[in-house]
Formats: structure tokens, sequence, C-alpha cells
């Protein structure tokens, strides 16, 4: 008898725990990977200045960079080979881009922060209190890409 009532408790417990399994996924996507810590656009009589600093959070290892602010004349600022960004670190890409300067260890630290600025743009090429779009895309060492639009506003240097 005592035999039949443990099959019997056994048997209720197996038949009373639910019907499906919850499981977690963990992507490796990356949204939204860039703290901005400094972004001016000033516009002169004889040429303008762009400057920009910022940090990357996605906790993964960097092997390039390219940062493009679309204004008349873009500003263009690329990853170089320790990491540092300007212009003369871009090479040409396909379809009239650019691309970044590999590093020379292979990557750029994961959390790696970076600046630059770009003082080529001329008179004309931004308005005083309009919008432009900036773009930061990012290569990672897993083969993913990230791509973030941020909004510019330009301001009238003195």
């Amino acid at each position: 008898m005592a035999v039949l009532i443990i099959g019997a408790v056994g048997a209720g417990v197996y038949l009373s725990r639910p019907s499906h399994q919850s499981s977690t996924t963990t992507s490796s996507a990356v949204v939204n990977p860039f703290k901005i810590t400094y972004m001016s656009l000033i516009v002169g009589y004889n040429g303008g200045l762009f400057q920009l600093s910022f940090r990357d959070t996605s906790g993964k290892p960097i092997l390039g960079i390219v940062t493009v602010l679309y204004t008349k004349t873009q500003a263009v600022l690329c990853t170089g080979a320790s990491g540092s960004m300007s212009f003369t670190n871009c090479l040409p890409g396909a379809a009239k881009s650019y691309t970044y300067t590999p590093p020379a260890g292979g990557s750029l630290a994961a959390n790696s922060s970076f600046s630059g600025y770009d003082s080529g743009a001329g008179p004309g090429s931004a308005i005083p209190g309009q919008g432009y779009t900036l773009t930061i895309k990012a290569w990672y060492a897993d083969n993913s890409v990230v791509t973030e639009n941020f909004t510019v506003s330009a301001t009238a240097g003195s």
C-alpha cells in the first residue's frame, strides 16, 4: 500500500508541473554604444571648427571608427594605428566613402575614449543655428558593425 501512495504522490507532482519551460536568450547586439562627452561645430568668417569627443560603451574590442559630419563640406574623422582620430587616418573606401586605418595591435581596447577635430570646413559649409547629422560607425573585433546618428547644432564663432 505504501508503494501505491508514493507512486500516486509522484504522479501528482509530475502532472502539476508547468507544461512549458521558460528560456532566456542573450543577444550580443549593441544598441547606442556611443556616449558623447563633447561635440561642437563653430562657424567663422573664414572657416569652421568641428570638435568631437566620445566614449564607446559596448564593452567589445574595436577595429576602427569613422565619423562623418554631414555639412556642405563633410568633416570626416577616422581612427588610426594608435586610436587617435583625424582625417589623415581615413582611407578611401567604396562608393566615395572612408574607412579607418587598422590599429597596430589588431584592435583597440573595449570602452575606449576618442577625440578629434576638423578645421578644414570652409566658409558656407555650415549655417549657425542649423542642425547637422553626425554619423559614428564602428567595426568591432567580433565582426559586428554599429552605426549611430546624432545631431550637431552649428554656432557662430567670434
